[in-house]
């Protein structure tokens, strides 16, 4: 402005248009001592300011702010903000999209959802990801963010309502809304439209409604499958456990899921992956259940001249349509469902440098990673890292963790995989701690411990969280919080489970 030809240039006072000088304040101090220090009552004054003068820095020290403030009284204010302006990162647009999700029957219960714009309330509604117990909530949910103002927000009844998916509505809960509710149904085409969705779920053949309607969201709940039960006395050998049981996260509720018991889980130990609509039990037997016929059936596989690996002491994971086992002495095997057969993935020249027993095994952009082990002693803890590329075969050496561990979990959660727990051999203990490696700069950093040491335990994403489950002589469940850095445990098991395997996916009811 004051180096070009703008009238600017001549005048010894500008006007500042459309900035607070709180703002201008801030920016003016940062440029001469390189700090800014934000807290609510300052925050949009130096974004606003930040972002027309665009102060890449500040912007930067706004979004981590953001980031550090979220909670459930807060967050739909941040998700309009973030949304409307492209200033802000895809990342944490992610993360404030995914936090509301995860967290939006707490959401519900604040004040804040009584503020936010009917078009908000909206896109919220027909999220296929939201987390609800009950799709009655958010019926409840809308009827209070109308009488809030029905006086003006009474027009937008049938809109927003028929966000909710009506046809998953309990048909005696339609009914007392059509008696209790005469104000907001003074609305004759929402009245209409309840009617026809009780007659669709009395059997009405007539009645039409439409699919969206009877959609049923898309959030998880954790499975647990199998491993054995911790015996108190040390002696006595571990009960295998053949049983599956489900944890709906929302309402911290276990439940048996008997149709997915697996009848030979007491003979043979198998380990569980998911992919492509089926879960493979694998083991010294190969079982596959489809998740749409909920029925477990024997697969017979070929070996192509060598005998399949242990898979006590390996890790498991599914990448582009195989099932990958690794660990033990040098070990890599994938087993392909498609033709029923095992293959090796390892040479003597280009293979697994290290042994790793009972390592963290998982897969992340067609590339599978192998964390630490130890030898087939259990006394020499491995610290060492190697990938597989799936699409090119070629194994190669990664940065090391910070402490060696085996029996952990590793766990792929957007861009970055966790080590979670373990056992240290030098300390002879189980861990609490937990590394995360970024793949893209080949680094791995500390992060906030579990409540709880633990090995050889259970872990699954659910909702876009970690779970982790049981484990050596632990019975509870934790998952961690990305947004505060911290673990939180909920209901644990009904029976402790070591060894056992974790997957999510949606209610039986809803598979």
């Amino acid at each position: 402005m004051f180096a070009s030809s703008f009238t600017e240039t001549e005048k010894s006072e500008i006007v500042l248009r459309e900035v607070e000088p709180a703002g201008v304040k801030a920016i003016l101090n940062y440029f001469y001592t390189a700090t800014i220090e934000l807290d609510s009552s300052n925050f949009e004054a130096i974004f606003a300011t930040a972002n027309l003068w665009q102060v890449e820095f500040v912007l930067q020290a706004c979004e981590h702010f953001l980031e550090q403030e979220l909670s459930t009284s807060n967050c739909l204010g941040i998700q309009i903000l973030v949304n409307a302006n492209l200033t802000f990162t895809e990342r944490l647009r992610k993360l404030v999209d995914g936090y509301v999700n995860a967290h939006f029957m707490e959401i519900c219960e604040e004040e804040e959802i009584l503020t936010i714009p009917k078009e908000h309330f909206k896109f919220l509604l027909v999220k296929d990801e939201l987390c609800v117990s009950f799709e009655e909530f958010l019926f409840e949910s809308v009827l209070r963010w109308l009488k809030h103002d029905v006086n003006i927000r009474g027009c937008y009844a049938t809109e927003l309502m028929s966000a909710v998916r009506l046809g998953l509505l309990r048909k005696d809960f339609i009914q007392e809304i059509l008696l209790r509710e005469k104000t907001i149904l003074e609305n004759s085409s929402l009245n209409q439209l309840l009617n026809s969705v009780v007659k669709f779920l009395h059997g009405d053949q007539s009645v039409k409604i439409s699919e969206y309607l009877t959609r049923k969201r898309k959030c998880e709940v954790l499975y647990v499958f199998g491993g054995f039960s911790s015996n108190s006395h040390r002696l006595r050998p571990a009960k295998a456990i053949d049983s599956v049981e489900f944890l709906n996260v929302l309402q911290e509720k276990w439940e048996n899921f008997p149709e997915a018991k697996l009848p030979d889980a007491k003979e043979t130990q198998f380990k569980l992956v998911a992919g492509d609509g089926y879960l493979y039990a694998v083991g010294h037997k190969i079982f596959s259940f489809c998740l749409k016929r909920l029925v477990w059936e024997k697969l017979y596989p070929k070996s192509m001249g060598f005998r399949p690996l242990d898979i006590k002491n390996a890790g498991v994971c599914f990448s582009n349509g195989c099932i990958y086992v690794i660990g033990g002495v040098k070990g890599a095997q994938k087993f392909n469902p498609s033709d029923c057969t095992w293959y090796k993935i390892s040479s003597s020249s280009n293979g697994l440098v290290e042994e790793h027993y009972r390592p963290g095994v998982c897969a992340h952009d067609d590339v599978i990673y192998v964390i630490g082990g130890c030898d087939s002693s259990y006394n020499d803890g491995k610290d060492s890292v190697e990938s597989f590329v799936v699409e090119s075969g070629v194994w190669l050496r990664k940065a090391c963790m910070c402490t060696a561990r085996w029996g952990l979990e590793a766990i792929p959660l957007k861009d970055r995989i966790f080590a979670v727990g373990g056992y240290n051999t030098e300390e002879r203990c189980a861990l609490n701690t937990v590394e995360v490696f970024t793949p893209s700069t080949d680094t791995w950093q500390n992060t906030s411990p579990l409540t709880a040491p633990r090995r050889r335990f259970g872990s699954a994403v659910v909702n876009g969280m970690i779970y982790v489950v049981g484990g050596y002589e632990v019975e509870s469940v934790e998952y961690y919080d990305e947004v505060k850095e911290r673990w939180v445990v909920v209901n644990g098991l009904t029976i402790n489970r070591f060894d056992c395997s974790c997957w999510s996916m949606q209610p039986p009811n809803c598979l």
